[in-house]
């Protein structure tokens, strides 16, 4: 029990004082971006692997919804796309007693952006509270502050790395005790040929169109919805 708290002591504390580094990069400007190709799948796996035993501990559900249409190539920050979508997703979870977190992840063909929405069943959101969550060492109130600890400094870095790639973060909810919705969106910036083509490729089935058919059960619509897209 003491080796747990130590570590989970030494935990919090490695994440303030990385939070509190990349707050002063961003107040000085000196906040640098490693933009190169890399294969968005295996960072969204990543993240989940991360996230996984957080989401068991508490008996929720983690529903990461891939559509077949996000790009296995694109270029960007990998690093810093990661560290968006695991402050997300941990915020989602520390903050959700009961239900899911979703992960969801596609290409927006027409704008030509990816998106990236984390969705939960948890606490919520009042409206007059929204418009303050990025502001810096501001959380949705006193009380959840004590309860649930944190910098406050998480969702800023996210929505200054997420605008600093060309994209943004964005939030919604329908009021406390009805969940809320991070959407982050990227610009979808394609590979040059070479670095396409020698990127991993991704499983496929081989077999003929209606050859397989599979039913997928489930008590929850969004883990049908998920299981769904990736058979398809």
């Amino acid at each position: 029990e003491c080796t747990h708290c130590i570590s989970c002591s030494g935990s919090a504390l490695l994440c303030l004082i990385n939070d509190l580094l990349d707050f002063s990069k961003i107040q000085s400007g000196r906040l640098e971006l490693d933009m190169r190709s890399f294969a968005p799948h295996e960072c969204i796996d990543r993240t989940l692997e991360i996230v996984q035993l957080k989401a068991e501990a508490k008996g929720l559900e983690l529903v990461p919804w891939v559509s077949s249409d996000l790009p296995r190539v694109t270029t960007g920050d990998p690093g810093r796309l990661q560290q968006i979508l695991l402050n997300l997703l941990s915020n989602a979870i520390k903050f959700t007693s009961t239900g899911r977190v979703c992960l969801r992840c596609h290409l927006c063909a027409v704008e030509g952006l990816l998106r990236f929405e984390v969705q939960d069943t948890g606490i919520g959101i009042a409206p007059e509270t929204m418009a303050r969550l990025f502001q810096p060492f501001v959380q949705a109130d006193a009380t959840i502050a004590r309860r649930f600890g944190g910098t406050g400094l998480g969702l800023v870095i996210s929505r200054e790395l997420a605008q600093r790639m060309g994209g943004d973060l964005t939030v919604s909810s329908s009021g406390p005790g009805r969940g809320s919705t991070f959407s982050l969106w990227l610009p979808y910036r394609p590979p040059s040929p070479p670095l396409l083509r020698g990127a991993p490729s991704l499983p496929i089935f081989c077999g003929a169109p209606g050859t397989l058919t599979a039913m997928v059960v489930h008590s929850d619509s969004a883990v049908v919805e998920a299981l769904g897209e990736q058979l398809r």
